[in-house]
């Protein structure tokens, strides 16, 4: 039988997401011999690892995308007859952290905005030490835990 030549049949088109969210690149594609195929980050190789899935049909799955995976993704697909490609761009849209503020300078929400990626070095670096709000934020979040582990406990006795 002559080789026939891939064709990508369904193609995802651009696509823009929210942190943390999943986001499916669905493909559908055929060809004589069947094609093997291959996705492409910014032109590095895409791999089966915590964050992305690379199915059997040719489609890939994004776990929960992350800033660091916004970019170019480039499908190939090839057999004896030759290759095809496309491409689609992920855009991801990052969420700022809003840390209260009693600094009336702020804005008129009065809160300062810091990046969800400096988060962590923020507390790290002693900056929500002296941040009642902040504070506040994280007791009411940690004695509702302990009330709820405590409640658990108590159940598990009766």
């Amino acid at each position: 039988m002559e080789p026939i030549l891939p064709v990508i049949e369904e193609f995802p088109n651009d696509v823009t997401s929210e942190e943390g969210r999943e986001v499916l690149l669905k493909v559908k594609f055929k060809g004589t011999p069947t094609p093997s195929f291959n996705w492409y980050h910014n032109g590095e190789p895409v791999t089966d690892d915590y964050a992305h899935e690379l199915r059997g049909d040719g489609s890939l799955l994004l776990v929960s995308v992350e800033e660091k995976h916004k970019g170019t993704y480039r499908f190939v697909a090839n057999n004896d007859a030759g290759t095809v490609n496309q491409q689609v761009v992920l855009t991801v849209a990052v969420e700022e952290a809003r840390m209260p503020s009693n600094d009336t300078s702020a804005g008129k929400s009065g809160k300062n905005l810091i990046p969800v990626e400096q988060f962590g070095e923020f507390v790290a670096n002693g900056h929500a030490k002296g941040n009642e709000g902040f504070r506040n934020q994280f007791m009411v979040r940690s004695i509702s835990f302990t009330l709820f582990a405590s409640y658990v406990i108590l159940c598990y006795f009766c």
